[in-house]
Order: structure tokens, then C-alpha cells, then sequence
């Protein structure tokens, strides 16, 4: 499918963004480094595991609502681990959340590096708007 051709290259790029946030963080915040390459590792363990987990939700006939609950697990899993990053381990909530947005670049540099071609309006949108 399409679709997972940028899932595979959100991957790559969140774990580029991750060594280069975890280079950065090492220079100028040393002592908070390992919990932002922990809590980045974490959401592309926890990227994969969705990408992997929604493939089988859509390829599966018969056991859908096992994967589907999968998902579910997974999500309280990884707030469970999130949650004990800060509360148990004593990570700083900056350093964490800074690891997790590596994640959010990610995600929109597939749409970047896109070759497909821009779509044209429809004529029901040009209609609506201009007359």
C-alpha cells in the first residue's frame, strides 16, 4: 500500500531527528540526555509497533479485534512508561516531551518529500468560491 512507504520513511526520518536532538542535547544539556533518547526511542518503538499493528488490523480477516485490542494495550502501555519515565525514574518532563516531539517532524516529512504531483481543485470548489 502507499501508505506505508511514509510510515516506513517517518521512521528514518524521526530517528535522524532523534540522533540529531540527542547530539544537541549531550552539548548543551548533558545531564538530561539519556531521558531524551530513551523517551524518543520509545515513541519509534511505539511508531513501529503501530505500523505494524495496523497493517495486520487491515490484512487480518479473522482476528481483527485481537490486533485491534493490541492497539489499545499498546497505547495504555506506552502512557504507563511515559508516566514512570517521570514519576519513578525522576526524568525531567521538558527533556521527555523534547524526546517524543522527535516524532512530530516525522510525520510531516513524508508529505514533503512527496513526488506525487499537486491535485487541481474540483469545479465544486471553484464554483463555491468564486462564483
Amino acid at each position: 500500500m502507499p501508505w506505508e512507504r511514509s510510515l516506513k520513511l517517518a521512521s528514518f526520518y524521526q530517528l535522524g531527528a532523534l540522533a540529531s536532538l540527542f547530539a544537541v542535547t549531550c552539548w548543551r544539556w548533558p545531564a538530561h540526555a539519556v531521558a531524551v533518547l530513551a523517551a524518543g526511542l520509545l515513541m519509534a518503538a511505539n511508531f513501529w509497533l503501530l505500523r505494524v499493528l495496523t497493517q495486520r488490523v487491515f490484512a487480518a480477516q479473522r482476528a481483527q479485534l485481537i490486533y485491534a485490542l493490541l492497539l489499545v494495550f499498546k497505547l495504555a502501555l506506552v502512557m504507563a512508561l511515559l508516566a514512570a519515565s517521570v514519576l519513578h525514574f525522576g526524568w525531567h518532563p521538558l527533556a521527555v516531551g523534547a524526546g517524543m516531539a522527535t516524532l512530530i517532524p516525522a510525520c510531516y516529512s513524508p508529505a514533503c518529500t512527496s513526488r506525487s504531483p499537486p491535485r487541481r481543485a474540483s469545479k465544486t470548489w471553484n464554483t463555491i468560491n468564486h462564483g
